[in-house]
Formats: C-alpha cells, structure tokens, sequence
C-alpha cells in the first residue's frame, strides 16, 4: 500500500509540475530570449483543445490546493499553540491531529484525482514525454553530495 501511494506521489508531481507550464509556455508569444528553463522546453503537440483542458484543470486544482494548504497552515498553528500551553489537553490535541490528517489525506486525494483527469486529457505519449522531462530536470536539480546541508551537530 505504501509503494502505491509513493507510486501515486511521483506521478502527481510528473503531471501537476510540468503540464500547465508547457500549456502555457505553448500559448505564449515567443520572446527574442528564452530564460535558460525554456531550453529543456518540449514540445507535446497540445491541441488548443487541451491547452483549454489543461488550463481549466490547473486553475481548479491550484484553487483547491490553496484552499487545503490554508486550512491546514490554521490546524497546525492551532497544534503547535496546544501543545505550548502549561496544561496539554489530550483530547483537544488529538482531534487537531486529526483533522490534519484529513487535510493531508484531502490533498492527496486531489492530487491523484488531478493524474486520472490530466491522463484524460492528454494522449499517452505525451503523458510519457511529461514523465520522461519531469525524471530528466530531477536529476540536474538534484542536489549533489557537496550541495548538501551540514548537519548541527548538538552541543555537549
């Protein structure tokens, strides 16, 4: 169960990170010169059809993303202010925790449904060109073993 939802993570990401921008860089004017990200630019070949599709889909999915990141940002203040307090009450705590959890579990949920309804809009080869960019710009993003955080180190 756990590897599907990693499964289901991963492709979110590949879809919801680069289809709306190549429907937009794709509606876009070109400009005389291109930022260094639109050299890695493919082309999928959207119709205008699913450019509209694709945009539709962004707009709502972000909305609804922004709506559970903000519900969530107020739960968890709420959490962290519970559990300052001189007297825990466990209860009160739990049911916090919970409701994150729900939250949590909602943008999941969004972000899977938002896979199934790009894979509708999209053909598969362009479903493919998006996974096979999105594995391309992990790895020159990835940070490599100089770039990484120095651990604090606890004092004694």
């Amino acid at each position: 169960m756990n590897r599907q939802l990693l499964v289901a993570m991963v492709l979110t990401g590949t879809v919801l990170g680069a289809v709306p921008s190549f429907a937009e860089q794709k509606a876009a004017a070109p400009t005389a010169v291109q930022p260094a990200a639109a050299k890695d630019e493919i082309d999928l070949g959207l119709t205008p059809e699913q450019r509209e599709k694709v945009k539709a889909l962004k707009d709502s999915f972000q909305a609804e993303l922004q709506a559970i990141a903000n519900a969530s940002r107020v739960k968890r203040n709420e959490l962290k202010m519970a559990l300052d307090q001189d007297k825990l009450d466990r209860k009160a705590i739990d049911k916090l925790v919970a409701e994150i959890g729900d939250l949590d579990a909602r943008r999941l949920t969004a972000q899977v449904d938002q896979v199934f309804k790009m894979r509708e809009v999209l053909t598969p080869e362009q479903f493919r060109k998006i996974q096979e960019y999105k594995e391309k710009r992990k790895k020159d993003v990835a940070p490599k073993s100089s770039d990484k955080k120095t651990k604090i180190k606890p004092k004694k």
